[in-house]
């Protein structure tokens, strides 16, 4: 399955099962995109499959570099 697919079926949970408000699926969305932007950068698989625990930590490290607090960063996870 394509991250981006992924994502809108994340997206879907988090407002119908969830019941997350617009506003919360829609920062939600900004953050799985910006995770997504960064991966293409790396050159890496647009595939669920292939996202790893490091992915994940290093797009942790970077939003933290940027000075965003831990719970900006867990938002809506």
């Amino acid at each position: 399955m394509k991250l981006q697919e992924a994502r809108e079926q994340f997206l879907s949970y988090l407002e119908a099962e969830r019941g997350y408000s617009a506003l919360t699926v829609q920062a939600c969305r900004s953050d799985i995109k910006q995770f997504i932007e960064c991966m293409n950068k790396q050159g890496a698989s647009l595939s669920v499959a292939d996202v790893n625990t490091s992915d994940i930590r290093d797009f942790v490290v970077r939003l933290q570099a940027r000075g965003l607090k831990a719970a900006t960063i867990a938002g809506c996870y």
